[in-house]
C-alpha cells in the first residue's frame, strides 16, 4: 500500500509545479512593494495555496464530469455530483495535512526561512520545501487510506494535467 515515486509525481508533481509558482509569484508580489517578512511569507502561503488547489480542483473535477457523463448524466444533477464529488475528495485527501499546514507549519517555515536567509522569495521557497515534508507525510497517508478503501480520485485524475 504504498505509493511509488512516479505515481506521485504523476499526481502531485503538476500540483506543485504550481503551488510553487504561486507561492513566489505572491512572496515576490509582496517583498516588491516592502513588506514584512511575515507578510511576505503569507502572501506566499496564499499563492501557493490559490495554484495548487486551483490545479487539483480543475483536474478532480474535470476527471469526475467525464465519470458521471460515462453514467449518463448531464446538466444540474451531473454539475451537483461533479461538484460534490470534487470537494468531498480533496477534503479527505488534503483536508487534515491542510489544516494543520495552513494555520501553522507552512507560515511558521516560511517566515522562519525568510527571516534567517533575508531573501524574501529564497526564503519562502526553502520553507516550502521543509513544509512539504510534513504536509506529504500526512497527505499520503490520507491518499493511501482512500485508495484502500475505493475512495480516491478516479485514475484519470492522477494522469490528466
Amino acid at each position: 500500500m504504498r505509493l511509488a515515486a512516479s505515481a506521485w509525481l504523476c499526481r502531485y508533481g503538476p500540483l506543485e509545479a504550481a503551488g510553487t509558482a504561486g507561492a513566489v509569484a505572491g512572496a515576490a508580489a509582496v517583498a516588491a512593494l516592502g513588506g514584512p517578512a511575515a507578510v511576505v511569507a503569507l502572501a506566499g502561503v496564499v499563492g501557493e495555496n490559490a495554484g495548487f488547489y486551483g490545479l487539483a480542483g480543475w483536474r478532480a473535477a474535470r476527471a469526475h464530469r467525464a465519470v458521471a457523463r460515462a453514467d449518463g448524466l448531464a446538466g444540474a444533477p451531473a454539475a451537483r455530483r461533479v461538484v460534490r464529488r470534487t470537494v468531498l475528495g480533496l477534503a479527505a485527501e488534503f483536508g487534515p495535512a491542510e489544516g494543520l499546514d495552513s494555520a501553522f507549519v507552512r507560515p511558521a517555515l516560511m517566515f522562519a526561512a525568510t527571516a534567517a536567509t533575508g531573501h524574501a522569495v529564497g526564503g519562502v521557497v526553502l520553507g516550502k520545501i521543509m513544509a512539504d515534508a510534513v504536509f506529504y507525510g500526512i497527505a499520503a497517508l490520507s491518499y493511501l487510506g482512500l485508495r484502500a478503501h475505493g475512495r480516491a480520485c478516479p485514475p484519470q485524475e492522477a494522469t490528466s494535467p
